[in-house]
This record gives C-alpha cells, sequence and structure tokens, in this order.
C-alpha cells in the first residue's frame, strides 16, 4: 500500500510540476484508534489546484512556508515567564537529543527540527510548565503512511525521561536569493559599496544573486587576512552537495563581491570594482567531529580578501534605535578588535545575553540557551520552486547548534534571510565599554524565531587547511595592520 500511494503522489506531483508543489500520503489522526488515509499537498504561496479527491482519497492543502503559530505563541509565553531550564535540566534535554536526535530524524520522514523548552504546549493543559524535548514537523496531527507516530517521552536513563511536544514549524537556512519576498529597510540602507569592508555588509558570489553577511574577520596563516561566513551564501546547490562529500578542500576559485549581484546597489557599481575576495576554504557538514564524542553541524566558508581591507574590527551602521537597544550609542558603537572567541557557554551553565549585525536586520538582541538543537538541512528547505531544476536533493542531520532566543519582549526574529554568517557576540558583562567575545557564526532560523548558529571554536577548528595554513580571528589591537 506504501509503495502504490507514494506512485500515486509522484503521478499527482509530475502531473502539476510548473504548480511547484509536493504531495506525499499520509494517516490523519481522527481519534485514538481512528485515522484516515490522505493526501497533503504542498505549495508556495498561492495554488490553484483544486482537486478535492484523488483515487478517493482526501487531498489536504497547506501553505509550506506557514505554520498555526503554537510554537510561536509558546516561545513568547516563555520569554515572558522567564521559564528557563535549570542547568541541570539542560544537561538531561541535552542528553535526551543526542541519545535520540540522530534515530528520530531516520525515522520520521516528517521531522523538521529539535529542540527544547521550559513551556510544554498541551492540547488540555494548555501552556503549562515543564521541561521538554520540541519536535518540529510541517503538519500536526498527520502521519505520513508506514510511519509510527513520534513519541510522547524520551528516555535518559532507567529512571528519568523527558516530555516530548510536537509543534508546527520548520528550518530555513537564512541566505537571501531571488526566491526570497521579503524586504527589510535597514538591509537596502546598507548595501552601498564599503571601502573598507566591514562585517554586517551583505556579499555574495560572483555571478549569481544568492546573498549573505560579511562575518567576523580573520588572519589566515601570519600574513593574509579573510572573513568568515556560510558555505550556503557562497555556493550553489550543486556546489554543496559536491562539498559534502569531502571532508577538507583544496583553495577554489570563486570570486567574491560586495555589494552582491542582488542588491539594488550593485547594478551602479562595475563588478571589477564589487569584487573583495575569493574563497580561501569551506565545508559543509551534518556530522563534523573533532573528537568521538561530540557531532557539530559545519555550513562555513573562509573568504580570503583581495582589496578594500579592514583597519580595525568595525561594524557597518546600524539604526540609533537598535543601538540603544542592545546597549550601544552612536557616540560607542560595537566593535571586535581583539579577535577574543569563547567555546559555547553553555558550559559556563549560565545563559547570556548576545548580539549579532545582519545585512538584512541589523543589529539584534537575543538569549543564548544552554541547550543544543538539531535539524534537517534541506537544499529546497524554506521553498518548493527549486524542484523544477530536477537536480540530486541534498538532506544533512546537522548536529549541536546553539540557539537564541529573541530577546524578552522582542516579537521578531534573531535573525532572517540575508544574515547567514553573521558573527554572534557576547557583551562582556564586566567591561565598561561593552567589549564583545565572538561565541559564533549564525546561518538559519526556526520558524518559531528561534535562530540557530555554529559554535565558533567548532568552526575555526573544521576550516583548518590540510596544507598547514590555520586561520584564528583577527586580533586588530595587538597585530601590525595589512
Amino acid at each position: 500500500m506504501k509503495i502504490i500511494l507514494h506512485f500515486i503522489a509522484q503521478q499527482f506531483t509530475e502531473r502539476f510540476r510548473e504548480k511547484h508543489i509536493r504531495i506525499w500520503a499520509g494517516e490523519k489522526v481522527i481519534g485514538p484508534a481512528n485515522v484516515q488515509t490522505v493526501f497533503v499537498c504542498f505549495y508556495s504561496g498561492s495554488c490553484d489546484v483544486s482537486l478535492e479527491y484523488l483515487y478517493d482519497l482526501k487531498v489536504i492543502y497547506r501553505d509550506y512556508n506557514t505554520t498555526d503559530g503554537e510554537s510561536a505563541s509558546a516561545r513568547a509565553h516563555e520569554r515572558h515567564m522567564k521559564c528557563e531550564l535549570t542547568p541541570e535540566l539542560c544537561d538531561l534535554v541535552n542528553q535526551a537529543i543526542t541519545i535520540h536526535g540522530e534515530g528520530l530524524f531516520a525515522e520520521h520522514s516528517n521531522l523538521e527540527a529539535i529542540s527544547s523548552s521550559g513551556i510544554l504546549s498541551s492540547k488540555s493543559r494548555g501552556l503549562v510548565q515543564e521541561p521538554c524535548v520540541i519536535l518540529y514537523c510541517r503538519v500536526k496531527g498527520i502521519i505520513p503512511f508506514g510511519e509510527m507516530p513520534f513519541p510522547t517521552r524520551l528516555k535518559v536513563n532507567e529512571d528519568i525521561s523527558i516530555a516530548v511536544d510536537v509543534r508546527e514549524g520548520y528550518f530555513s537556512s537564512h541566505s537571501d536569493s531571488q526566491n526570497n519576498d521579503q524586504e527589510n529597510a535597514f538591509h537596502h540602507k546598507n548595501n552601498q559599496l564599503k571601502e573598507p569592508l566591514r562585517m554586517g555588509c551583505s556579499i555574495g558570489p560572483a555571478g549569481r544573486c544568492e546573498s549573505g553577511t560579511i562575518g567576523p574577520f580573520v588572519k589566515i596563516s601570519s600574513d593574509r587576512i579573510g572573513f568568515l561566513t556560510c558555505a550556503h551564501v557562497v555556493f550553489c546547490d550543486s556546489e554543496l552537495i559536491d562539498l559534502a562529500n569531502i571532508t577538507q578542500t583544496d583553495q577554489i576559485l570563486k570570486d567574491i563581491v560586495q555589494p552582491p549581484n542582488g542588491d539594488v546597489s550593485a547594478q551602479h557599481y562595475q563588478e571589477n570594482l564589487r569584487l573583495c575576495g575569493r574563497v580561501f576554504n569551506a565545508m559543509f557538514r551534518g556530522d563534523w567531529s573533532p573528537s568521538s564524542a561530540d557531532k557539530f553541524g559545519i555550513d562555513a566558508a573562509v573568504i580570503e580578501i583581495t582589496s578594500r581591507f579592514p583597519n580595525a574590527g568595525a561594524f557597518v551602521a546600524v539604526d540609533e534605535s537598535q543601538l540603544e537597544d542592545a546597549g550601544f550609542s552612536v557616540d560607542q558603537p560595537p566593535m571586535f578588535d581583539t579577535g577574543e572567541i569563547m567555546p559555547h557557554p553553555i558550559h559556563r551553565r549560565i545563559q547570556r545575553a548576545v548580539i549579532k549585525i545582519g545585512s538584512e536586520t541589523g543589529l539584534t538582541r537575543g538569549l543564548l540557551r544552554l541547550t543544543k538543537g538539531m535539524v534537517r538541512y534541506s537544499i529546497r528547505s524554506g521553498t518548493l520552486k527549486r524542484d523544477k531544476d530536477r537536480q540530486e536533493e541534498l538532506t544533512l542531520t546537522m548536529h549541536g547548534l546553539m540557539e537564541i532566543s529573541p530577546a524578552s519582549g522582542n516579537m521578531n526574529p534573531f535573525c532572517t534571510y540575508g544574515d547567514s554568517g553573521a558573527g554572534v557576540f557576547l557583551i562582556d558583562d564586566d567591561d565598561d565599554n561593552n567589549k564583545l567575545i565572538c561565541v559564533g557564526l549564525s546561518f538559519g532560523v526556526v520558524s518559531d524565531g528561534t535562530g540557530l548558529a555554529m559554535p565558533i571554536d567548532k568552526v575555526l577548528t573544521a576550516l583548518h587547511r590540510d596544507d598547514g595554513l590555520q586561520i584564528m580571528l583577527k586580533d586588530f589591537d595587538n597585530e601590525e595592520l595589512l
């Protein structure tokens, strides 16, 4: 039966190929022991397919990029009530995700991401304060045909288990592209050609319209300088597939421009003036491991700067209101001159405020959680339009991700499309000048506004080259300027 339903779904998808839809068969839960076999038809933006039944099975239509809002409401309640998990509970939740995460992604094709919360959203009890592991899926109440329901609890040991909260949601890597219709006032004020380069500027690969953000500046060996960003910002899908199949790369001949081709200001500058660097090294792995104990998702690239060299750890200008909200001022904007890093502060057993400056949303403030997340990373995440290319699909399970909640009282996400590659920084509480310490590299967002970042120490280690050329964050205060 599963094979037959899969064949029908494929035929239906092919029939409406130009409509950019995706369809799969599932069992809609009607009651405790009652299910109805249905087809779920996902579309993006709009859909003029109106079949009510397919081979006498009901067709349910859902926008691929919308949810029921339950998780966003629960997250807002969690921030308002300050229901952060204690360090001890965080340890247990992290253990549950580490033990069961990979198996859950393997067994449940509709699982999009795994996170955690101090608030459980219960249909019968409402929002209750209870530690839980969140399992995100595109649509609740419909189980892919032939699969089991999600578990209700995850066992940590013989005596302890953690509750499971299933919510609608999905992960998106947040590079900007022509497929993204969102606009933001900050982005369009800050996409001019920058001399010298600054962190937070919008960049992209020459010849294509994707764009992301200049992340922390790095020193390459002893005499070269570059910056970090995400691999998915500078590589197309087919290149990411190739990149995922190797652990290290030789220098990749790919030029980077600022502003990128997709920015409205790009037409005002010749491409040779916009060229600013070339790819030095990159990694795209879901389960990279510096040791046998831990796995980390790495989606990162080092860009060697070839022109407009920075002379300080300065960021692109941001709105005065954003500066004030984050504790800075026009006279004392954020700077990152020291190159100081901190491994994931989860081991410090305290939640910390962090900031990032991305090319799309500017300066945002959030709270770094003590828990780690996992996501299913697909080259089709966030859109159905790429199906028409008929190229190989790549799906990775990304491990060990840092999670960042939007600041309390802020309904906007910590990051969004175009912010890929931005550095994530702690503000040193003991420094009167708001000294920054880098902890991560931003690369994606969950639909409820939770930002995702890779630990900066793991990114730097993963990007060291086999030929001995190593990278570290640039210390402008104590190094001779180029």
